[in-house]
């Protein structure tokens, strides 16, 4: 099973943007032709216990997620390792996000209102394969009931012993979930091999505390 399908409920476990997404940078305009519209973004700053306007705040969310989490990885061919994921507030300010439309296209449609939080994420297991880290942006329109927290990285990024074999990037899939103040954590680790004039390869060759999802060729 391709797992490019888990981003999309990735991305509605986060809090989709109701339906609608961010307008691209903009293409170049045909010769002659006006500058296409886009809607406008505005950014306010707020903390974090703040209790915006969608109903929830940015402590709220990370209460969910916040903590670290200590588990078995278990590799599809054999074997386990201890596994440690950490997550946690980044550095970066949290924002409320506001889109509106043009005044020269009022009726256009934009995205809603959103709050920004970015997390660090650390990913090390025990046998020294792997001790990752990296951050990401979490865009909530809605209160989320759980977090997947993704990203791949290119084999050369990676800083653990892990051999790739002809692996070109890794995808790390970590679903955060749970109620109250006993969160737990699940995921897979996906290879991926790129190839010139084909579509890539990709494998599910470890997982925690869950049967992997990606089928190995």
């Amino acid at each position: 099973m391709n797992r490019r399908w888990f981003a999309c409920v990735a991305l509605t476990a986060f809090g989709a943007l109701a339906g609608c997404t961010a307008p691209g940078p903009a293409q170049e305009p045909l010769s002659g032709a006006p500058d296409p519209l886009t809607c406008t973004e505005t950014d306010v700053e707020v903390a974090r216990d703040e209790v915006t306007e969608l109903g929830f705040s940015a402590d709220q969310v990370l209460a969910r997620l916040e903590g670290t989490y200590a588990t078995q990885l278990q590799y599809r061919d054999a074997g386990t390792t201890d596994l440690t994921i950490t997550v946690a507030q980044a550095e970066d300010p949290i924002l409320l996000r506001e889109w509106a439309p043009p005044p020269e296209d009022p009726d256009m449609e934009c995205p809603g209102t959103s709050l920004i939080v970015r997390v660090a994420v650390t990913f090390t297991t025990a046998d020294g394969a792997f001790a990752e880290s990296w951050t990401q942006e979490l865009q909530e329109s809605v209160f989320p009931p759980s977090k997947t927290l993704y990203v791949d990285l290119p084999t050369a990024d990676l800083h653990g012993d892990w051999d790739p074999g002809d692996a070109t990037a890794v995808s790390f899939w970590v679903n955060v979930s749970g109620d109250g103040e006993a969160p737990t954590t699940e995921g897979e680790l996906v290879s991926i091999v790129e190839a010139p004039d084909a579509m890539p390869t990709e494998c599910g060759f470890a997982s925690w505390n869950m049967d992997p999802l990606t089928a190995c060729p």
